[in-house]
Order: C-alpha cells, then structure tokens, then sequence
C-alpha cells in the first residue's frame, strides 16, 4: 500500500531521517516505535505530505507521492494526530461532517456512516452533539477516529493517539482500536512510544534510532530474535510489558 524508497528527511543540518527503505502492506497494522527523535512521526508526516522527502520517494498505491499528486491521495488517507485535533468551535459532529460536507458527499450518506462509526467506536449519541471541551479525553479521540474514517479511507495514520490518556482509558480504547480495524479490515501506520501497545496492536513493528531502522518484525521476532543490543535494551526497558 505505502512503500519508501531511499527516503530521507534533513532540516538544515539537523538529519531527522537517514535514507530508509521501509514498505507497508495493506490490510495490516504496522507500528513505528523507538526513542524521542527517532523518526517515526516524520515518517508518518511525510506519507501525509505535510513534509516532502530530501532524498528518495515514496508511493501510495503505486502513485508517487508528490504536490502534485499529495491532495487526490490525501483523500485516501484518515490522519488522527497526539490529543485528536479537533476544532474547539465546532460540536463532536460538525468536526466530524466538516471535510464530507465540503467535498459535497450526500448528507444520508454521511449520516449513515456516522451512525455506524459511533456504534463502532462505542461513542455515545448525545456526544455528537458537545464541544470538544465538553467531551472527556477517550471521548475526544474516539471523535478524531470516527472524523478519520468517515470518507472510508484506504489506509489509517495514527501519531500517537492515545499518548495523552490515563492507563485505564488508553487500554479500552486499545482494544477499541483493535476491533475497529479486524472489523474494516483497514490499513493502519501507527507511532507510539509503548512496546506493550505495539505488541496488541501490530501485525508488524518497526522498531527506529537516530532516524534509521534498526529491526523490523513481529513482537516475537524483536523479543526473541533480537537484531543487536538495542532492541533487547528497548524492549527490556519497559519492565511493566506484559504480552498474553
């Protein structure tokens, strides 16, 4: 669905992202962890063509991304960013219609699918009808979600959604989350910092540091079949992981 070829990304002198060679299928979910500037959410800007590569290219569905190109594949694409993104003026679904309503999709259409991405992503109706403000923290990414995948998206971008959360909500929605993709059968690129969230939630993990990848597999192959020092040093550093 998404493969980088030789990508890089510099700002200045400062080298966010080596050359990488890195390709996601569809219909998975793959997760990029690793340390703080490491370089996983420039990988997921420059999917999203919020950044443009320094070297190399990357394709969607076979279509290189570029400004040409970038705004058509936007629309193939739902991006949910740390703490959701959503307008403070504007109700739970206002937010959520705001880009369909634009593009002129047909309003039964739309409120269809808002119908059965609510009950999906377990968000009470009445909450459509608040200001973000109103909206409790799962409920506001529970929105950003919904707002994501209102136009059917081929592939789901998550930065960190659930980072901002307590560890009570953040595990509901982890199993939310889960449901929601086997349930779209959806392809999924998702950053977080957390081993234990990549591990429930990803078919594949890429594991970075220092703007390079360093392994990339099953929780099981990274855990077992470490591919240097790092990678054990990582995984061992969250002593609270549990994985059933």
């Amino acid at each position: 669905m998404i493969e980088l070829q030789g990508v890089s990304k510099q700002f200045g002198a400062l080298v966010a992202l080596n050359p990488i060679d890195l390709v996601f299928e569809a219909r998975k979910t793959s997760v990029l962890i690793g340390p703080s500037g490491c370089g996983k959410s420039t990988i997921l800007r420059l999917i999203v063509g919020l950044l443009e590569p320094s070297t190399g290219r990357l394709r969607f569905d076979g279509t290189i991304i570029s400004p040409e190109t970038i705004l058509q594949l936007r629309r193939r694409m739902g991006y949910v960013i740390q703490e959701g993104g959503l307008f403070p003026h504007l109700t739970a679904r206002q937010n959520i219609l705001l880009l369909p309503t634009h593009l002129g999709r047909p309003r039964e259409e739309m409120q269809a699918r808002l119908v059965e991405l609510s009950e999906l992503a377990r968000l009470p109706r009445d909450s459509l009808s608040r200001y973000p403000v109103e909206l409790s923290g799962g409920q506001r990414q529970r929105v950003s979600l919904i707002r994501a995948l209102m136009l059917k998206p081929d592939v789901l971008l998550l930065d960190e959604p659930l980072a901002a959360l307590d560890p009570m909500v953040r595990a509901s929605l982890q199993t939310e989350l889960k449901a929601v993709f086997q349930h779209l059968n959806q392809t999924v690129v998702l950053v977080t910092h957390s081993m234990a969230e990549a591990a429930y939630l990803g078919d594949r993990i890429v594991l970075l540091r220092e703007g390079g990848i360093v392994q990339a597999g099953t929780f099981g192959d990274l855990r077992d079949r470490p591919a240097d020092g790092f990678v054990s040093e990582f995984i061992n550093a969250q002593r609270r992981l549990v994985v059933s």
